[in-house]
């Protein structure tokens, strides 16, 4: 038994380290990377902020007009549409039908100002002003409409 040991411990040092045998991945050479600093490309210029502040005014006044339709669209909904008979008022979005309750008209104007936004948020930087700009541009042309299909029949 000791013959055993003794040969053993003759043969391992005369044999090749295991790692002869089994290359090891070699590790790979540290690289330190340092960024490139430019103070100038990190802060947003004073025009940069101009034009973000326009469209998030932007943003703002779309969101307000279309708030300004569903209170019209609202008023009208709440009244029956058709309670007073000096009144002839009917809603002229085909999605929302001729004659909207107020919970179809809270559910079409909460959903569209979540797009308006969402929409606006999603598109890039370069046109972002186009939602806002066609959102005011429909809801102006239908804020007005209201105006003056209500005023002079339903007393608004």
């Amino acid at each position: 038994m000791v013959l055993a040991v003794v040969l053993a411990a003759a043969a391992t040092a005369n044999a090749a380290p295991i790692s002869d045998l089994m290359p090891l991945e070699e590790p790979a050479p540290s690289v330190v990377v340092t960024p490139k600093v430019d103070m100038l490309a990190r802060a947003p210029s004073h025009a940069d902020k101009v034009w973000r502040a326009i469209d998030v005014t932007m943003l703002a006044v779309s969101t307000a007009a279309l708030a300004v339709d569903w209170m019209q669209t609202n008023h009208q909904a709440s009244n029956d549409w058709h309670a007073n008979p000096t009144c002839h008022a009917w809603e002229g979005n085909p999605i929302l039908g001729r004659a909207p309750s107020s919970g179809m008209v809270a559910t079409y104007f909460v959903s569209a100002i979540a797009i308006n936004a969402i929409t606006w948020a999603l598109l890039p930087e370069k046109y972002r002003a186009v939602v806002p700009i066609g959102v005011v541009a429909l809801e102006g042309q239908t804020i007005a409409g209201n105006i003056k299909r209500e005023m002079p029949y339903c007393g608004m």
